[in-house]
Formats: C-alpha cells, structure tokens, sequence
C-alpha cells in the first residue's frame, strides 16, 4: 500500500476551518468535530499530528490513535508540547506505538520526565526523535538574508513587536508598553493571537491598555508577514511564543532582541502549555531576555546601535542554530522519523 494511502493527516481528519458558531469561546475547542467519528469514517493506517495549544483537536486524535493501536508520530512546535496530548495512562506501559519528535535535548528531556507540575510516571519512557523544528528551516544559515527578511523603513529608534497569547497576554501587553512609552520615539505594533480574538472580554481589555499608550501603535495585519514585521524592530516581546525563538533567527545586525516578559501568571501558563517550564528555554540559552518590570527592562536589555546590541544578537544566533539544530534539515528528519517508524 502507498505511503499515502497509510497517512491520515491531520487537516483531513479535521477537515478545515470550523462551522460558524462551533467554536467555545471558553475552552476555545471546537465543537463540531468528534475523534471517534472521524477515525471510524476514515479508519486511517497511520497518524501524525502536530501538538499544539494547550486546548487542541490534536490532543483527542493522539489518544484517540492510542486507543485503537494506531500508529502514530507527535511533531512538537515548542518545548514540551508533545505532552500536551496525553497519552492514556492506561497506554503508557507500552508506547511503542506513539513516536515524538523533539525540538532538542531539553524538549526530549521534558516529554521524558517532565519538570515542575508536570510529573511523568516512571514508566513514561517514549521514542523520541531529537530532529529539530520544521518551522525552523526557513532560517537555514544558507538562505540569503533580503530574501528572508525585509527592513521596513522607520525614523523611531525602538520599534517595539508584541506577540499576543491567551488571557496572559495582558500582563506583557500592558508591560511592554510601558517602556514604549518610557521612550521619547517609539513604535508599537501589535500582533493579537487570532484565537483569542473570539474572545470579547480579553480582546476588549487588551484594546484599553493599547489606548492608553503614548506610543504609535500598529496592528499587525496582511500587509507583511510576521517575520517582516520581526526584521523591522528592535525587540520583540511575549511570553512564552515561537516568536521569541524566530526572532533571534531574524538576520538583521539591526535586531530584533527576543524579550520574554514575565508575571506569576505568565509562568503558570508557561508551565501549562511547556510541560511544567517556568523559565523560556531560550533564556535558558542566552538567546532572550527575561524581565517583568520596566526597570527591569532597562537594567538588562541592550539598547539599538550599541555594542552590546550587536553582541547579544550574534550570541543569540549562534545559540539557537547550535542548541535548536537549525541547519535547514529538520524536515528531512523528521520525514525520515515517520518512514522508519511506519516501516515504509
């Protein structure tokens, strides 16, 4: 039988974009579909999911695979998100079924044993593939960088790009412009997580701290990529994002400078969604900045054009292409993965 005839992808067993109306705007899960469903319609050989918010399809299709002996592979797209599906306990004596990709060693150290309030019963002992980030590729050393990144062009010398979440994204919001606004020129441009726009309370305090801010904000739209508007500042701020990862990837002299502020209720999402994180690897490896005040923010973070900049940007880099296996390959091992664990 074909490769492809073995495969259930994880957009055809969903099927797109949900039915108007079939979104729970509290567990932000839809409602319109149900994994037994789906499995006994397409009876799929093989699956392979992509793990990824912490309420998520992904999650009932894995245990869903699980129950039903199917072969599966969990491709992680952060720290400690292949936990996020849990596996059945009852499964978990026996996971020869079940492989995950992992980002890096620490990402394969966390779906091994977790950390912090993520415990992992002795017997959790997973296959696991450390093959880097698919997402990643696109920031292989070889790819020239006009090609990757554009510099809008900006007279303020802090451009300032906030990367929303869920219902933490006021903390660092509301932080970050205060910096902004702590400087004399400065650019906001705000990225909102289209998910939590369903959301009419977080989205409406979010739009009163944004109004309150003395600097010129930006919403971030179609007009450019995520990336370009990453190329086209100097910090990049959020919680605990992708975003905090690619930004040090971003191959601008320029910047950005990946900042991860953080709160009492931003470390408990973190521990959430990352396995019991509570520090973002990345700081861990020297390649963002953790602060939670605006103090705290001009103690540690370097300013645009200095020396330190320009130092601390190098240091990221390199960290992150040597830590993250970022060589432009991680697709290749990851499709290598799925065939040897499929057997095809």
């Amino acid at each position: 039988m074909a490769a492809q005839d073995l495969i259930a992808a994880e957009e055809a067993i969903f099927g797109g974009k949900p039915t108007e109306g079939f979104l729970d705007s509290q567990t932000l899960m839809r409602t319109d579909m149900n994994a037994v469903a789906v499995f006994d319609s397409l009876q799929p050989d093989f699956l392979i999911a992509a793990q990824g918010s912490p309420n998520n399809l992904e999650g009932a299709a894995v245990r869903e695979a699980v129950r039903r002996n199917i072969k599966t592979v969990v491709v992680s797209d952060i720290h400690g998100s292949g936990l996020r599906a849990n596996v059945p306990v009852e499964k978990r004596t026996d996971l020869s079924m079940v492989l995950f990709t992992a980002m890096d060693s620490e990402d394969a150290r966390v779906l091994r044993h977790g950390t912090g309030c993520k415990e992992r019963p002795s017997r959790f002992d997973p296959k696991i593939a450390e093959t880097g980030s698919p997402a990643l590729d696109r920031f292989n050393a070889n790819v020239e960088p006009a090609r990757l990144v554009v510099r809008m062009a900006s007279p303020f010398p802090h451009v300032f790009h906030i990367i929303g979440q869920d219902d933490c994204t006021g903390d660092f919001l509301d932080g970050a412009l205060r910096v902004a606004d702590a400087f004399s020129e400065s650019v906001a441009v705000v990225s909102l997580h289209p998910k939590y726009l369903a959301v009419p309370e977080l989205c409406n305090a979010w739009l009163r701290r944004v109004r309150g801010s003395k600097s010129m904000i930006l919403w971030a739209n179609g007009a450019a990529t995520t990336h370009q508007y990453m190329a086209s500042s100097t910090y990049v701020v959020s919680g605990y994002s992708t975003g905090l990862i690619e930004a040090g990837l971003i191959q601008n002299e320029l910047g950005p400078i990946a900042v991860c502020w953080t709160s009492e209720l931003i470390r408990k999402r973190m521990a959430e969604a990352l396995g019991g994180l509570t520090v973002f690897p990345t700081v861990t490896y020297g390649a963002a900045i953790e602060v939670s005040s605006v103090e705290e923010f001009r103690e540690k973070v370097p300013a645009p054009g200095t020396k330190a900049f320009r130092d601390f940007r190098a240091h990221a880099e390199d960290a992150l292409r040597t830590r993250l296996h970022v060589d432009g390959h991680a697709t290749d091992r990851i499709v290598a993965a799925i065939r040897e664990h499929a057997g095809i």
